[in-house]
C-alpha cells in the first residue's frame, strides 16, 4: 500500500470518528430531553397521568415514523431525509420550549 492510500484511509477514519462522536453527543441530548420533558410535566402538574401522557406524546412520533422510515429512506435521498428529519426534530423541541416558558 502506498502512502497516498494510507493517508486517504486515515482521513476517512478520522472523519468517521468525528461523525460518530457528533452522533453520540446529539443522541445523548435527544434522549435526555425525552427523559426530562415528562419529569418536568410531573413537577409542574403533580399528576402522574399527565406524565404518562407526555411520555406517549414524546415517543409517538418515533413509533409512527419507524413504520415508514425504511420506505422513505429507500425512495428519497438519504442526506435530504436526514436533514429534513433533523429540522423537524429541532422544530418540535422549539415548540416544547416555547410552551414551557410561556
Amino acid at each position: 500500500m502506498n502512502n497516498i492510500a494510507v493517508n486517504k484511509q486515515a482521513k476517512f477514519y478520522s472523519n468517521y470518528y468525528l461523525l460518530l462522536i457528533a452522533f453520540f453527543i446529539s443522541e445523548s441530548g435527544s434522549w435526555l430531553y425525552k427523559l426530562a420533558l415528562p419529569l418536568i410535566v410531573l413537577e409542574i402538574t403533580g399528576s402522574p397521568s399527565s406524565m404518562v401522557i407526555s411520555y406517549a406524546i414524546v415517543f409517538l412520533p418515533f413509533l409512527l415514523v419507524s413504520i415508514f422510515g425504511g420506505v422513505i429512506a429507500d425512495r428519497f435521498n438519504r442526506r435530504t431525509v436526514l436533514i429534513v428529519g433533523d429540522f423537524i426534530s429541532a422544530g418540535g423541541y422549539d415548540i416544547f420550549c416555547i410552551f414551557y416558558f410561556v
